[in-house]
């Protein structure tokens, strides 16, 4: 099973767990040729507005544990039906299907998503929240130190997937360096988090220690990494740790920065300062 919708089926799971609830989780088999896919058999006649609006086909766009954006590798459709079912599918197969309930939260425009109406997440650590604008749907989990947000946009059935979204696959947990890599976010301290589209910024360390860098959008205004080009490096130190292995390299006119592998992405640090840049990138396949 892929990342992906291990966390989205994680996120699930332990919001049911937090509220001490049980759920009816359904496994579906490939094998059953009856089944249509769509948004439910009969209306619930208990749904309101709000719920109704949310009747339909999500594709899954950006998925993030935490702060950092995680690889989309696999067309992930939420099905939210007339019925009160919310299914998930994941490349046409249903892995996962529950009922849905939805109620205001204390923010306008912000609903808790229950799996049980009898719970409260009011009265938890741990919950989910769901906002709709347009055609986009954010579901947010949180709980006592973690959170995860997964972005949907709205389809018109499960075969209406947006290919871009799946144009570029990544690995999920590279170990070297050498590679192709898209910068996703970056972290300027006080200047705050700044996140990247996929392929807005490339960066290819090759064999023979250099750095290539491809600014999709290459003006002073947008660029958040270094300058398109070609730079020379060479490696200063390393050493090992209990959290992973260190790195320093010397950028030729960029100075040094040290890099790590960490949940899955490269980390180029460029210094202890409080206001020193932090970048995290994806390997592509």
């Amino acid at each position: 099973m892929k990342r992906t919708i291990e966390m989205i089926l994680m996120t699930l799971l332990i919001v049911m767990a937090a509220a001490f609830v049980g759920s009816t989780l359904i496994s579906c088999s490939s094998d059953d040729e009856e089944e249509v896919i769509g948004p439910g058999g009969p209306e619930d006649k208990s749904l309101t507005d709000v719920e109704k609006s949310v009747v339909g086909y999500w594709q899954l766009v950006a998925d993030y544990d935490s702060q950092h954006m995680q690889p989309i590798n696999d067309a992930v459709v939420a099905i939210f039906g007339k019925d009160r079912t919310l299914a998930l599918y994941e490349n046409g197969e249903k892995t996962f299907q529950t009922q849905f309930w939805l109620k205001q939260t204390y923010e306008p425009d912000s609903y808790f998503l229950y799996y049980d109406q009898e719970t409260d997440y009011r009265q938890s650590t741990g919950g989910v929240t769901l906002s709709m604008k347009d055609d986009i749907l954010t579901i947010y989990s949180y709980g006592c130190f973690s959170s995860h947000t997964s972005v949907y946009h709205r389809i018109s059935s499960v075969n209406d997937i947006d290919r871009e979204v799946l144009k570029y696959q990544y690995e999920e947990d590279p170990t070297t360096l050498e590679g192709t890599w898209h910068l996703t976010e970056a972290n300027y301290s006080f200047g705050g988090m700044h996140y990247f589209n996929p392929g807005d910024i490339t960066v290819q360390f090759t064999a023979d220690r250099t750095l290539q860098v491809v600014n999709s959008k290459d003006t002073p205004q947008q660029r958040h990494f270094m300058p398109t080009g070609t730079y020379p490096y060479t490696v200063i130190d390393s050493y090992k740790s209990d959290n992973g292995t260190y790195t320093t390299i010397d950028i030729e006119g960029q100075g040094q920065c040290t890099y790590s592998f960490f949940s899955g992405m490269l980390c180029l640090d460029f210094g202890m300062a409080y206001d020193a840049p932090g970048y995290y990138f994806r390997k592509l396949k």
